[in-house]
C-alpha cells in the first residue's frame, strides 16, 4: 500500500480500561514532543472501552488540537464513537454497507 515500514513507528498500549487510555495520550504527547519527521500521527483508541474514551475532559482535546495547529503534522484519533466534540477539525463517520 505505499508505506515504508522503515519509517514507521508502532506503539501499542495493552488492555481497554484507563490505563490503556492514559499509555496511549502518554505516547501521543511524546511523539508530539519529536516532532519533525512525522507527517501522520494515529492514536486507535477504539479497542478502549468507551465509557473511559467519555470521561477524556474536553481540555484534553483542546490541548491535542493546540499543540497539533503549530505543527505541520495530522493528528488522527480513531474511536469507536464521536467524543471530541467542538474540539475537531474534521470528524469522520464510517459505515459499513452491503456488498452488491
Amino acid at each position: 500500500m505505499g508505506v515504508n515500514l522503515r519509517r514507521l513507528l508502532w506503539v501499542r498500549c495493552s488492555g481497554r480500561d484507563m490505563q490503556a487510555l492514559e499509555q496511549a495520550f502518554q505516547c501521543a504527547d511524546l511523539v508530539l514532543q519529536a516532532s519533525g519527521g512525522f507527517g501522520v500521527i494515529a492514536v486507535d483508541l477504539s479497542g478502549i472501552a468507551p465509557r473511559f474514551v467519555r470521561k477524556v475532559p474536553l481540555t484534553t482535546w483542546f490541548r491535542f488540537r493546540g499543540v497539533i495547529e503549530k505543527q505541520e503534522t495530522a493528528l488522527i484519533f480513531s474511536t469507536s464513537h464521536a467524543v471530541t466534540s467542538t474540539c475537531s477539525e474534521l470528524v469522520l463517520r464510517l459505515a459499513a454497507k452491503d456488498v452488491h
